[in-house]
């Protein structure tokens, strides 16, 4: 997971938000985004 950039993590988020994916593999997206930005 660490060679994505904060980018793909966040286009891939905003995929799986238009997707409903389940809310689980969206918290999952979100906490690598948040330890991307810090």
């Amino acid at each position: 997971m660490n060679e994505l950039s904060l980018e793909a993590l966040i286009q891939a988020y905003e995929a799986a938000k238009k997707q409903k994916l389940s809310d689980d593999f969206l918290e999952l997206l979100e906490q690598e985004i948040l330890k991307k930005k810090n």
